[in-house]
């Protein structure tokens, strides 16, 4: 199977463990809580978005291997559905990738692994619209305030595009000069949508499309690869780059400002270093870091630049994919004494 290093899932799953288990019990702040978020019989759990309210989007699979999605209301009951196209049968998958201020989520589905998949949006009220650009499969990976999906889209030749589809269900492709592979990864109420780009060079680039249209287009000197993965309401970006040897995160401010982001204790070989998934609207961010003993943690970094790092009590290989204006976290763990993953919230 050849590994797409531009899907979402990818990275989120990246540091799940092979052998080796090291304790640690990290709180990011004193009076913090964590709670497991956890479904009974799944094989495993992944949570990708919470929003200010405190809902939870993610996804797990059962025990026949298919997935399901669900969201987590603030009070901790949790609905778990379906896609009406995603069929009964082994391997038939729902994600959810995001979830907005008002509870609608995006996401997509398929009846077996891979293309074509077909996007979706599930408002609070369980309402499904089903949505695909072109019919050859679309995954939405994050959904604004007014309901605005961005993604990507496929062609018939198996071209990757980036989209936005409003509301209304207007969609308008998009792709920077020259480039063979477009991926929108966040977009902010505003409509502005932060991404990467490949060229022939097979190098990613990162990209931020404003609402009119108008790209501004990126690198970080060194870098031989982008991933802008978050964008708040005043255009701040966060996501990771890679340049000869290791994997570093960044936050690029609205004015182009770029900072580099290595943890303490962070490693520095190769398949180490540091990935962050998301920026919430006061410049907080989120994400994990590889050690080097092999182990990762999560993090959080305030918009004053102070680190902190954490683990879930007992747990092992800890992620952070989702962080919200209150400053909750969410994310994923190893669990070493049910061999599996787990998620977490982290409440400061």
């Amino acid at each position: 199977m050849t590994t797409n290093y531009m899907d979402r899932k990818f990275w989120r799953t990246l540091t799940i463990p092979g052998a080796l288990c090291v304790f640690l019990s990290q709180t990011p702040a004193r009076g913090a809580t964590f709670a497991t978020i956890d479904i009974p019989g799944s094989k495993f759990i992944n949570l990708t978005s919470i929003n200010a309210g405190g809902e939870i989007a993610g996804y797990y699979q059962d025990a026949d291997l298919k997935i399901h999605a669900f969201v987590r209301a603030s009070d901790g009951s949790m609905t778990i559905f379906d896609s009406p196209v995603a069929g009964t049968g082994p391997y038939a998958s729902t994600f959810v990738e995001s979830i907005s201020p008002t509870g609608d989520v995006a996401g997509y589905s398929s009846v077996t692994p891979g293309f074509p998949q077909i996007g979706f949006v599930r408002d609070k009220k369980g309402v499904f619209t089903l949505f695909d650009s072109a019919g050859h499969g679309i995954l939405p990976y994050s959904i604004n305030p007014a309901g605005a999906t961005t993604g990507f889209t496929l062609d018939a030749q198996g071209e990757l595009h980036g989209f936005v589809r409003d509301k209304k269900g207007v969609f308008t492709l998009f792709d920077p000069p020259g480039s063979v592979l477009t991926i929108g990864y966040g977009i902010n109420q505003s409509g502005a949508v932060a991404g990467s780009y490949i060229e022939a060079s097979v190098a990613p680039h990162g990209f931020i499309r404003d609402s009119k249209g108008a790209l501004d287009l990126f690198d970080i000197p060194g870098s031989l690869s982008i991933y802008p993965y978050s964008i708040n309401g005043v255009g701040d970006i966060a996501g990771f780059y890679s340049d000869a040897t290791l994997t570093h995160g960044f936050i690029r401010t609205g004015n182009g400002v770029i900072t580099t982001i290595d943890p303490p204790g962070a490693g520095t070989e190769f398949s180490q270093g540091t990935i962050v998934t998301a920026i919430n609207s006061f410049g907080a961010i989120a994400g994990h870091y590889g050690d080097p003993a092999g182990q990762t943690h999560g993090f959080v970094r305030d918009s004053s630049g102070t680190i902190t790092t954490f683990d879930p009590p007992g747990s092992s290989f800890t992620t952070a994919t989702g962080i919200n204006d209150v400053g909750q976290i969410v994310g994923s763990f190893y669990n070493p004494s049910m061999g599996r993953n787990q998620g977490y919230l982290l409440t400061p």
